[in-house]
């Protein structure tokens, strides 16, 4: 299958002016659940429907869409954070070469093997082109960080049953909620 080549820059990243810090939404078949942040610490329990191979260990295999090389964007500091709890990180950029010192894949397409989750960083207006490439690639789950929530690409993957939550990927880990 050939991808187009849709380069992304700063603006199409981290988007929006929302940060993970401030809310996430978590989306399964059964339920929508709103937790406002704001300086509060937050439990929360993902009861997810089980895929076969989807995060079978506390170890995934996860694709950053929209990684960036700048520290102080979110797709960057996700991927380190990955890194850190010990997850295979597969950055996705068209235009970059290496993340944090991992070899970026320039598209979907480009991804070998089974996914445990997508992590997004790009806008919808990004992903919406993505949504053949998304459902080839057959994730676990598919995670809308704040600013890239999609949902006509959310109502796709569900309806391929493909799980998908909004959430901050940071938040969840930092919550052990990952």
């Amino acid at each position: 299958m050939v991808e187009r080549d849709n380069r992304m820059d700063d603006r199409d990243i981290d988007e929006s002016s929302a940060s993970c810090e401030q809310a996430f939404q978590v989306h399964d078949d059964s339920a929508m659940t709103t937790k406002a942040l704001g300086g509060v610490a937050v439990s929360l329990t993902l009861d997810l429907p089980e895929k076969e191979g989807f995060m079978s260990d506390t170890h995934q295999r996860v694709v950053v869409l929209g990684a960036s090389k700048n520290p102080e964007r979110y797709s960057n500091m996700a991927v380190n954070r990955l890194l850190e709890n010990g997850h295979e990180v597969i950055p996705v950029h068209p235009a970059l070469e290496r993340v944090n010192g991992v070899t970026v894949i320039p598209s979907l397409g480009n991804v070998n093997g089974p996914v445990d989750s997508v992590t997004v960083y790009v806008s919808p207006k990004v992903s919406s082109k993505m949504i053949e490439s998304l459902v080839a690639v057959a994730p676990g789950r598919v995670i809308f960080n704040p600013g890239a929530e999609n949902p006509e690409l959310e109502a796709v993957l569900q309806d391929q049953g493909i799980p998908t939550l909004r959430a901050c990927t940071l938040v969840l880990l930092s919550t052990g909620q990952f």
